[in-house]
C-alpha cells in the first residue's frame, strides 16, 4: 500500500513541477557518507519513475500474490524482517561501495524480485508461467537481468540485484 500511495504523490509532484523532491529520497551514497542523510537508504525503494508506471503495476501485483505466499509460510514478523533486509542491505552495500565509487539507486525492482526468490526458495516445484516450475523461473529471470545488467555495465545494479537474491535466498534456507 505504501509503494502505491508514494507513486501517486510522486505522479502528482512530477505533473505539478515539484519532481525535485524526489531527489531527497533516491539512495546516493555521497549524500548518505558525507552529509549523514541515512534516510536514503530506506526511501530510495518508494521513488517510482512515473513513466514507468505499467512495469510499477506488474511488480505490486507480483508482490501482492507472491508475498503474500511467503507471508504465508514464514509468517508476518519474519516476512517483515526479511522486506526489511532485501530494503537495507543492498543499500549498505552500495554505502560501502560509495567509499571507492559515488553509487545512486531508486525504486524497487530488485528488492520485489528478491520477494518472488524467497517464493521459488519455499516452493520451487510450483509450477508458474507456461508451466514452469518456480526455480527455473528465477533462475531464467536472474541470468536476463544478468545479462542485461552486464550489458550496460550497470555494476551498481548488478550488485544489488544479486544482494537481493542471495539474502533473500540465505533468509528463507536459514528459517
Amino acid at each position: 500500500g505504501l509503494h502505491v500511495a508514494v507513486a501517486v504523490i510522486t505522479c502528482l509532484l512530477v505533473a505539478v513541477g515539484a519532481g525535485s523532491i524526489l531527489e531527497l529520497l533516491q539512495f546516493d551514497s555521497a549524500a548518505v557518507l558525507y552529509r549523514g542523510q541515512i534516510w536514503r537508504i530506506a526511501t530510495y525503494a518508494f521513488v517510482h519513475a512515473p513513466g514507468a508506471l505499467l512495469w510499477f503495476a506488474v511488480e505490486m501485483y507480483m508482490l501482492f500474490i507472491f508475498g503474500r505466499e511467503v507471508e504465508r509460510f514464514i509468517g508476518r514478523r519474519s516476512y517483515i524482517s526479511l522486506y526489511l533486509i532485501l530494503l537495507i542491505v543492498p543499500a549498505a552495500v552500495l554505502t560501502i561501495w560509495g567509499l571507492w565509487q559515488r553509487s545512486a539507486l531508486a525504486g524497487s525492482p530488485a528488492l520485489h524480485f528478491g520477494i518472488f526468490v524467497a517464493f521459488a526458495t519455499i516452493y520451487p516445484r510450483v509450477e508458474l508461467f507456461l508451466r514452469i516450475m518456480a526455480k527455473w523461473v528465477v533462475l531464467i529471470l536472474a541470468a536476463i537481468y544478468t545479462l542485461q545488467l552486464l550489458a550496460y555495465h550497470a555494476w551498481t545494479d548488478l550488485t544489488v540485484v544479486w544482494t537481493s537474491i542471495a539474502a533473500a535466498f540465505i533468509f528463507v534456507e536459514l528459517r
